[in-house]
């Protein structure tokens, strides 16, 4: 065992005799806790409920940008929608593989 494992070691067994004899470091530890989790809890809230109306409005269409900067229209799914309805039958079944997280 290294020098500085050993070190480690002694000093978690002085934490930790600390700790089971002081009620007031036990209390000051659950205090930082709780402060902890209502703050994450707090932060979790208000990140989803601000990024909730940005992400629920879900398009075939999107703007992109070409190499040269210039704004287009992507529209890909609406053409792929329209070639289905144009060259298939209207009683036809379309068997796709769709990966979690496009469109």
């Amino acid at each position: 065992v290294s020098k500085s494992g050993l070190q480690g070691t002694a000093l978690f067994r002085e934490l930790s005799d600390a700790y089971e004899e002081n009620a007031l470091m036990r209390q000051a530890a659950a205090m930082v806790f709780l402060f902890v989790l209502v703050t994450n809890t707090y932060n979790f809230y208000a990140h989803s409920h601000f990024m909730a109306p940005r992400i629920s409005n879900p398009s075939i269409m999107s703007l992109g940008r070409s190499k040269t900067g210039q704004t287009v229209i992507i529209d890909d799914f609406r053409e792929a929608y329209w070639w289905l309805r144009d060259n298939t039958p209207d009683d036809a079944r379309v068997l796709s593989w769709w990966d979690y997280g496009y469109q």
